[in-house]
């Protein structure tokens, strides 16, 4: 008797250290992952911070020293009027492209629609700035129900769906985009329909995992953030779609 007691508490002291060894197990990959979360953040603001950096010194840097050239001409000209006039008006244009450039690093930083109009507008631009460019076909849809975000969780939205969108047109080469915003009592969801390549939600849990799915990661890091959750899938039709859910009543 005292040794089938003895063997029930030895296997029950067993089954008790495997399960501390599994939970230890689940809270190390728990741990591991946020950690790649919140590495995907900062190399996501670094890209940012480059981008911007290198926007700067490509365009506007480039620009000025051709405007610099043009005004060290102009004084060189001396009395040649004809061509000081054409000089200025070369500065003129130049100048003209410097405050184009400028305009859309602060567009690109913070979106004035979105700042006035809010987020639909703001997602509306988006698509139009993408079918205007005549690269693909892009089509909007958006319910008439209020958005009840703060203005920070509505800039968040807007930026996963800008990555959404230049995901989308970089890696899928789509021809069509379907865009569609239903705001429901408790929940927005956005949904990106298209007809390139794409995944399933399979496989973005498999990218995640992937050290090279940095631009995923960071994607779902600003997802968490406003507590949003993302789907990927692929619709009967074959098109492939992105949704986004998001509690319609986070508040500042």
């Amino acid at each position: 008797m005292l040794v089938l007691v003895g063997l029930v508490v030895v296997l029950i002291l067993m089954n008790q250290r495997r399960l501390l060894k599994k939970q230890e197990e689940l809270k190390n990959i728990e741990i591991q992952f946020q950690k790649q979360i919140t590495e995907a953040a900062v190399i996501s603001a670094e890209q940012e911070r480059t981008k911007v950096a290198e926007n700067l010194h490509d365009d506007i840097g480039a620009l000025l020293s051709v405007i610099r050239l043009n005004q060290k001409e102009i004084i060189n000209l001396g009395s040649d009027r004809k061509n000081i006039e054409n000089a200025v008006l070369r500065n003129d244009k130049l100048l003209e492209s410097v405050i184009d450039n400028v305009r859309a690093i602060s567009d690109d930083l913070h979106n004035p629609s979105l700042k006035y109009l809010g987020f639909k507008a703001a997602l509306r631009g988006a698509c139009d700035q993408i079918r205007d460019s005549n690269q693909v076909t892009v089509s909007y849809y958006q319910t008439n129900n209020d958005i009840e975000l703060d203005s920070d969780s509505q800039i968040q939205l807007f930026r996963i769906c800008k990555e959404i969108l230049n995901n989308t047109l970089k890696h899928s080469k789509p021809k069509n985009i379907e865009v569609r915003v239903d705001s429901l009592s408790n929940f927005i969801i956005v949904t990106f329909f298209h007809d390139g390549s794409g995944m399933t939600q399979i496989d973005f849990d498999q990218r995640i995992k992937d050290s090279k799915g940095l631009g995923l990661r960071n994607l779902l890091s600003r997802s968490n953030v406003i507590n949003a959750s993302l789907e990927f899938g692929k619709e009967p039709d074959d098109k492939f779609y992105v949704q986004i859910h998001v509690p319609n009543s986070i508040k500042g």
